[in-house]
């Protein structure tokens, strides 16, 4: 124990020097830092990474990250300027979205296959279904919802198959009635079959019956 008369000096004496240590340390940490941003090309440092002299890295970044508003505005803005990630699951959710971009530019649409995977080995197809399925739980946000929705994210992989035929085959009808005809393809023909078939089960939607009727869709003959 300190005697009850321990002169002021002594004690700015002792703070002075924890704050000397912990700025060392702090510095060490963050030169560590850059040293695996140099070498893994990202600051998405595993919670257990520890470096070759057994320096536990990944603790450091998470306790930085759980201590964000203790933090000064001079180390959060050298954090920020080597590409600090705060938010692990909102980084990976705005990578997986660059994928799903590239992957539209490539393609031309957002159908992503369920098992297609990016020539780096990101299972693109899975992380589509897994917002599919999120959507229909009301899990996902209305943001990301409307972010998805902007790149032509298909929600309903039957109905926008549906609506693609759909539209084929009223390019087909609008063929017929001009001067010229387009022969259908086998895929059409197929489609036009099976709309047939679903509604004499009695398992054609409807509305989609009633659609179909309205472009001139012929029920009981070969067209």
């Amino acid at each position: 124990d300190l005697p009850s008369c321990t002169p002021a000096w002594f004690f700015h004496a002792i703070k002075t020097r924890l704050v000397e240590n912990t700025t060392t340390s702090w510095e060490f940490m963050f030169g560590l830092l850059q040293k695996y941003i140099e070498e893994n090309g990202d600051a998405l440092v595993p919670v257990r990474f520890s470096t070759a002299t057994g320096v536990n890295l990944g603790h450091w970044v998470s306790d930085c990250r759980v201590r964000r508003g203790e933090l000064s505005a001079s180390r959060t803005a050298r954090l920020n300027e080597v590409g600090f990630v705060w938010d692990v699951e909102e980084y990976q959710w705005e990578k997986m979205f660059s994928e799903l971009e590239c992957y539209v530019k490539e393609h031309g649409d957002a159908l992503v296959p369920m098992r297609f995977s990016t020539p780096t080995g990101v299972n693109l197809g899975q992380w589509v279904i897994k917002h599919r399925i999120q959507a229909r739980r009301r899990e996902l946000s209305a943001s990301r919802i409307a972010r998805l929705n902007e790149v032509g994210f298909v929600w309903d992989v039957e109905e926008y198959q549906w609506e693609k035929m759909f539209s084929e085959y009223e390019c087909y009808v609008g063929d017929k009635r001009s001067s010229y005809r387009t022969k259908r393809s086998n895929k059409l023909h197929r489609w036009i079959e099976t709309q047939k078939e679903n509604r004499r089960q009695g398992n054609l939607d409807p509305e989609r019956e009633r659609r179909l009727t309205e472009i001139g869709f012929t029920w009981y003959k070969m067209e």
